[in-house]
């Protein structure tokens, strides 16, 4: 029975170490890729490549201060569609902002809390419940198809999705070309 056991324990680790590597390879190409385009349109510059591809999050107890940007991903392609920012701006508030289907999504708090999986966000609007939660492994927006990528608190994540929307709507010379 302990080997079994012992058999069970070092198969599972092995099998977690595998999903994590693979998960840790695809947040590497998802984060490549993102830069890869941002560059391309000239949205950041060479120096904001680096910080965004270089930085690491040192591990705490709380994600305030945390910006995530989540975007469809078909890796190697970031369709650009849609993209939200979200702030952790305290213990219990999140800001999201961003746009899809071509209109700019304003400032929207949520209320968030933490569980060992799942980041829970939740907003009363007009009378009804919203609520979404992203897997704190995958950083995935469950009910979407939206990946996210912590993203360095130094940048200022607002404005280079807003010269996203503006690329993406003609409101900037530059032609989109994905």
């Amino acid at each position: 029975m302990r080997k079994f056991l012992s058999l069970y324990i070092l198969t599972y680790f092995f099998l977690t170490s595998i999903s994590y590597s693979n998960n840790h390879d695809l947040y590497d190409n998802f984060k490549k890729a993102i830069v890869d385009e941002f560059l391309k349109m000239k949205i950041i510059n060479i120096i904001e490549a680096n910080l965004i591809l270089n930085y690491k999050r040192k591990k705490k107890d709380n994600i305030v201060d945390v910006k995530l940007l989540c975007a469809e991903s078909n890796l190697p392609q970031i369709e650009t569609d849609e993209i939200i920012g979200l702030e952790f701006e305290n213990n219990e508030k999140v800001k999201m902002y961003g746009f899809g289907n071509d209109k700019w999504l304003d400032d929207t708090k949520f209320n968030y809390t933490l569980e060992s999986e799942y980041i829970n966000m939740s907003r009363n609007y007009e009378g009804k419940q919203y609520t979404e939660k992203i897997n704190r492994r995958t950083l995935k927006i469950d009910d979407f198809d939206l990946y996210c990528l912590i993203f360095n608190h130094n940048l200022d994540l607002k404005k280079i999705i807003k010269d996203l929307y503006r690329i993406h709507n003609g409101k900037y010379p530059i032609e989109l070309k994905l």
